[in-house]
C-alpha cells in the first residue's frame, strides 16, 4: 500500500475544515447592517465590500495554480490563512469605508487562495478514483461554513458588537487554516492509490488515455468552449434565481424579510447536499450523463417556479435550484482534470473557474433588469430555464467532440 493512500484521507479532511472557515464569506450578509451603523455609510456603500471579496475568487485561482507549480500547498494555504485571518482581524479595527474595503479585499484574497486555489486542484490529484466525492466534499465544506458561521457570528454580535465578532472569526480563522497547512502535502505525480481504478471511468468503457495540456493548450481546445459555455449558462442561469430569492420569495409569496431569511437557508441546505451528491454520484455514472441529469432538474425547477404560487412549492422548486446549482460546483475540477490532465489542474481549473465568475456577475443583474422590464420574476424564470436548454444543447456537443478525440487517440495508440 502507498503510504499515501492513509494520509490523503487526513488531509482531505483538513482542507474540507479550511474550506469550512473560508465559508464565512457567503454569510457575509449577516455583517450588512451592523456595518452600515458602525461607519454611518449606505447599505450600497457597504455592500461593496462583498463585491471586492466575490471579485478576488475570480482570478486568485489561476495565480494560486501557476504559484502551486513552484512552491507546495502547505505554503499555499500557509499564506492564505494569513490573509484570511489578517484580513479578519484588520476589519475587527474597521473605523471608514477604506478601511472596510481594504481589510475585506485581503479577506476575499485569502478565501480564494485556499478555496478554491490551494484546496481543490491538490486533493483531487489526491483521489483520482473519487474526483467527484473529494470535490464535493471541498465545496460542500465551504458552503457548510456559511451555514456555521452566520449564527455564530450573529450571537457573537448579539453578546458584543461586530468588531468582536471580526476579532474572534479571524482568530479561529488563521489558527485552524495556517495550522492544518503545515500537515498537507503535495499530491506525488500520476499518484495512483493501491488496487483502485480512476473515477468516472471505471464505470464506463475501456479508458482513453488523457493528454496533458497546459491553459495554453487547453483554450486552444473547441471542448474546453463547449464545456465552459455550459458552465456558464449554467452559473448564469442558478445565480438569476438564487441571487435574488429573498425578494422573490418577498414578492411572489408576500412574506416578511424574515421569514424569507429562512427560506435563504433552506436554500443554503439544498445548496449544500447538491455539492456532496452530485460528485458522488459522478464518480459512478460519469461527468457528462450527471451534468445533463442536472441541468434537466434545473430546467424543471425552473419552470415549476414560473407556474408555483403555494408555499410548499415555490420553497420546493428554490431547493431543487440549490441542489442542482451546488453539484456544478463540484464537478467542475474533475470534469477539468479528466477532459485535459491532472498535471495542469490547478491553473486550468483557474480559467474554469472563471465561468463562475462571470455567472455570479450577469445573473443576478440580468434579473434585475428582467424584473424591471416586465414587472415580475416570472420571465427572469424562463429565461433561467431556456439558458439550461441552451446548456444541454452546448454539452450535446461537448460529448461529441469527446468522443471524436478519443477515437482519434486510440488510432494513434494502435
Amino acid at each position: 500500500m502507498n503510504k499515501y493512500d492513509s494520509k490523503r484521507w487526513v488531509f482531505l479532511a483538513l482542507c474540507i475544515l479550511i474550506n469550512v472557515c473560508a465559508g464565512i464569506i457567503y454569510a457575509w450578509s449577516v455583517f450588512q447592517k451592523p456595518l452600515v451603523a458602525l461607519i454611518n455609510a449606505s447599505p450600497a456603500e457597504v455592500s461593496l465590500s462583498f463585491t471586492l471579496m466575490l471579485s478576488m475568487g475570480s482570478f486568485m485561482p489561476i495565480v494560486v495554480g501557476k504559484a502551486m507549480d513552484y512552491v507546495s500547498p502547505r505554503q499555499v494555504l500557509f499564506a492564505g490563512g494569513l490573509l484570511f485571518g489578517g484580513g479578519m482581524l484588520g476589519l475587527s479595527f474597521t473605523n471608514s469605508l477604506t478601511h472596510l474595503y481594504v481589510c475585506a479585499s485581503l479577506v476575499g484574497l485569502g478565501v480564494a487562495t485556499v478555496y478554491p486555489g490551494g484546496t481543490v486542484s491538490n486533493m483531487v490529484a489526491f483521489f483520482p478514483d473519487r474526483r467527484g466525492l473529494a470535490s464535493g466534499l471541498l465545496t460542500g465544506g465551504a458552503s457548510l461554513g456559511a451555514l456555521m458561521w452566520a449564527p455564530a457570528a450573529v450571537a457573537l454580535m448579539a453578546a458584543y458588537d461586530v468588531l468582536t465578532a471580526f476579532r474572534w472569526i479571524g482568530a479561529i480563522g488563521l489558527t485552524v487554516i495556517c495550522l492544518s497547512s503545515l500537515i498537507v502535502e503535495r499530491a506525488p505525480r500520476d499518484y495512483r492509490p493501491a488496487g483502485k481504478a480512476v473515477g468516472a471511468a471505471r464505470q464506463q468503457k475501456p479508458a482513453v488515455a488523457v493528454s496533458d495540456v497546459n491553459w495554453a493548450g487547453m483554450l486552444k481546445s473547441p471542448l474546453f468552449y463547449l464545456v465552459a459555455g455550459v458552465f456558464l449558462a449554467a452559473a448564469t442561469s442558478g445565480m438569476m434565481i438564487i441571487g435574488y430569492v429573498s425578494p422573490i420569495v418577498q414578492d411572489v409569496l408576500k412574506l416578511t424579510p424574515q421569514a424569507a431569511a429562512s427560506v435563504v437557508m433552506l436554500l443554503s441546505v439544498a445548496n449544500t447536499g447538491g455539492r456532496l451528491a452530485w460528485g458522488a454520484v459522478s464518480d459512478r455514472l460519469g461527468r457528462f450523463p450527471v451534468i445533463g441529469l442536472m441541468l434537466i432538474v434545473g430546467a424543471a425547477a425552473m419552470v415549476g417556479l414560473s407556474l408555483a404560487t403555494t408555499y410548499a412549492m415555490v420553497v420546493a422548486m428554490i431547493m431543487a435550484i440549490g441542489f442542482y446549482y451546488g453539484g456544478f460546483l463540484s464537478i467542475m475540477a474533475p470534469v477539468t482534470a479528466e477532459l485535459f490532465g491532472a498535471k495542469n489542474l490547478g491553473v486550468n481549473f483557474g480559467v474554469m473557474f472563471l465561468t463562475v465568475g462571470i455567472g455570479a456577475f450577469v445573473g443576478p443583474r440580468l434579473a434585475a433588469v428582467v424584473k424591471a422590464a416586465s414587472d415580475g420574476y416570472g420571465q427572469a424564470f424562463i429565461i433561467a430555464a431556456a439558458l439550461n436548454a441552451i446548456a444541454l444543447v452546448l454539452l450535446a456537443g461537448a460529448v461529441y467532440c469527446k468522443r471524436r478525440l478519443d477515437a482519434r487517440r486510440l488510432v494513434m495508440e494502435m
